[in-house]
């Protein structure tokens, strides 16, 4: 007899008193994330300073920059690339409406990377220290948001038969993929993303050459992301008929830049500062 784990857990964390708002779990994980992505920032700008500034100083001005990347960037790569495009002239504002949920990690990391570069630039610092230390931190985060989507119910895996498979019994997705067994891939991500944030840790303190960290860790992401959508499924309307699914077709063109990046930290191997 095969035993499965039974998932169905509340979707709330608590009620805001008087006014009677429910907060979600999720909510409670992306806002748990930043902190925890900030705090760690923080540290390994001062534990391998790159600039004049203390990490405090640079950590305090990329916040703002960081989650207007982040949320802006997965919400507008969720609706262009799983959802149909008749919301820009139906209901623009949409966009906006964050509550309403639909977030893609791959918008999230380019427009939070394309942030940093905005604010190196205005900050003069070197975009490639920055980055370096950024990886490990969004890591972090998108460890804890993994966590979100799994109390969420959402991001569902594949049905399983292995001992360790969840069966949620109230799925956020409005498509009913059916109540059985699936792979906790929400889980899965949340490990690794973990792994990927002690090894950008142990590179950094490895004095690795500028860059490596943040072409290392962005292949593995993404290599580790096409692997495991193996295990999830169908969320896009616009690869259904196709062997891969969307998350997998945005994760190729990253591991390629990837890549590339990791060959020219070979090229030009630049060392961080001891």
């Amino acid at each position: 007899m095969i035993l499965t784990f039974f998932a169905d857990p509340p979707k709330f964390a608590f009620t805001i008193p008087l006014i009677g708002y429910p907060i979600a779990w999720y909510g409670v994980f992306f806002a748990l994330g930043f902190y925890f992505a900030l705090r760690l920032f923080v540290f390994l700008c001062d534990y391998r300073p790159f600039s004049d500034l203390r990490g405090e100083e640079i950590g305090s001005s990329i916040t703002n920059y960081m989650m207007v990347g982040v949320v802006l960037g997965a919400r507008l790569f969720h609706l262009f690339f799983y959802e149909p495009w008749d919301w820009i002239y139906t209901d623009l504002l949409r966009l906006f409406r964050f509550w309403e949920g639909g977030l893609a990690s791959h918008g999230g990391i380019i427009c939070a990377f394309l942030a940093a570069a905005l604010f190196a630039k205005n900050k003069r610092l070197p975009f490639i220290e920055l980055s370096d230390r950024i990886f490990p931190c969004g890591m972090v985060l998108g460890s804890l948001i993994r966590l979100g989507n799994f109390m969420n119910q959402e991001i569902l895996g594949v049905q399983t038969d292995l001992p360790w498979g969840v069966i949620f019994s109230n799925p956020s997705s409005m498509v009913s993929f059916g109540i059985y067994p699936r792979h906790p891939v929400q889980i899965y991500e949340s490990f690794f993303y973990l792994f990927l944030a002690l090894l950008g840790f142990y590179m950094l303190k490895s004095c690795a050459p500028n860059g490596r960290v943040s072409s290392v860790l962005g292949f593995l992401l993404f290599f580790g992301r096409f692997l495991v959508e193996f295990l999830k499924e169908e969320q896009s309307l616009y690869t259904q008929q196709m062997s891969i699914n969307m998350g997998q077709a945005l994760s190729i063109p990253l591991m390629v830049i990837a890549l590339v990046a990791l060959a020219y930290t070979y090229r030009r191997p630049l060392k961080i500062q001891k």
